[in-house]
């Protein structure tokens, strides 16, 4: 191999390991099909961005403990989750948080374009804190503990 196809290959290796560093905008709707827009979010607080899925059993587990915080936190900081089911899937994403009257806002990204901005692992729960400059801050791959949650969102607001 040449030395420049090797260079090269670095290079591309060390691009894509990279971790995302900003958070990419967004704006999808809610329930009353409000729209709901990121950088207008963090215009007044951080916020926690984590997407989940329907027959994602780790994403309901941690749903409980994200409601919990954003009732918590509601005045200092906003979670927003973003249900990454496609299709008629979304049907069952969209009952499920009707049904279990979370507290957090809840978005559906019924295209399925905002994930892929986010995350290239195709794992679910991933959250991200974004900073209210629209730095990420922290993420998570894999459901988080009341614990791991609320000791990054107080970092954020000392």
């Amino acid at each position: 191999m040449s030395i420049r196809f090797i260079l090269l290959l670095m290079f591309t290796l060390c691009l894509s390991a990279q971790e995302l560093t900003t958070a990419p905008d967004f704006t999808l709707k809610n329930f009353d099909l409000k729209k709901i827009t990121l950088s207008e979010k963090l215009k007044k607080t951080p916020v926690l961005v984590s997407f989940w899925a329907s027959w994602c059993e780790p994403c309901k587990k941690e749903m409980l403990v994200l409601s919990d915080l954003a009732i918590k936190y509601q005045d200092k900081f906003k979670i927003i989750l973003i249900a990454a089911d496609k299709g008629n899937a979304m049907a069952a994403a969209r009952k499920y948080i009707k049904d279990k009257k979370y507290k957090f806002e809840a978005v559906f990204d019924n295209e399925g374009e905002i994930y892929p901005q986010y995350s290239d692992k195709n794992t679910l729960p991933v959250s991200f804190i974004v900073g209210t400059d629209g730095k990420i801050l922290w993420q998570k791959t894999g459901a988080g503990t009341k614990s791991e949650f609320e000791e990054q969102i107080k970092k954020v607001l000392d």
